[in-house]
């Protein structure tokens, strides 16, 4: 019997409905493809930061590491301190996936699908 590799199962249960809604997000099509391509790649992938990548699901996969006061409320919104949060971006479009990864859990949580490119203005 083969094993599968063991990677991050995806969770949206903390998404910020209120902030980024999701009808929003389904009229951006190229948004929701991107989404689905991830959302399937995320339980056979052991490192996210990578991965994601270097496989082509995301053109860039930074830290999200707060650099204003706007983006420390974003952060204390999503109340994540079990690992860290990334943002995936896909180029010249306003298009960010923002998610974090518990690594001892094995958990992909989902926190907004940025249609807007409103979480950060100038990354």
């Amino acid at each position: 019997m083969k094993s599968t590799t063991r990677g991050f199962l995806p969770d949206s249960s903390r998404y910020l409905h209120h902030d980024y809604p999701i009808a929003e997000a389904y009229r951006n099509s190229a948004l929701i493809d991107k989404l689905c391509r991830m959302l399937g790649e995320l339980p056979t992938i052991q490192n996210p930061a990578h991965d994601l990548v270097a496989r082509g699901y995301c053109k860039k996969l930074e830290k999200f590491i707060p650099t204003n006061k706007s983006e420390r409320s974003f952060i204390n919104k999503c109340n994540f301190q079990e690992g860290q949060i990334y943002y995936a971006t896909y180029g010249n479009n306003p298009y960010r996936i923002i998610f974090g990864i518990n690594s001892s859990e094995r958990m992909a949580h989902f926190f907004a699908l940025d249609t807007k490119h409103s979480v950060r203005k100038f990354h």
